[in-house]
């Protein structure tokens, strides 16, 4: 997580991979409670590298976060 706001361009997008990949394991709560708002953040960045990581994420992170409100 905290590699997520690191300054280096290049560590940040990393940790966006990574962080969508575990997100199976993490908790629903978890999810809930943090993982929601820092993909939020994520998404509103200026970074441009940062809006397109994350929207080439986006529906992978749709159905791993927010299936478990609709199941």
């Amino acid at each position: 997580m905290e590699l997520l706001y690191d300054s280096n361009i290049n560590i940040k997008l990393a940790a966006i991979d990574a962080i969508v990949k575990v997100l199976d394991i993490l908790s629903l709560e978890y999810k809930k409670t943090r993982m929601i708002t820092v993909f939020l953040e994520l998404m509103n960045s200026v970074n441009e590298e940062v809006m397109k990581r994350m929207s080439y994420h986006v529906g992978t992170i749709v159905h791993k976060v927010i299936i478990d409100y609709v199941i």
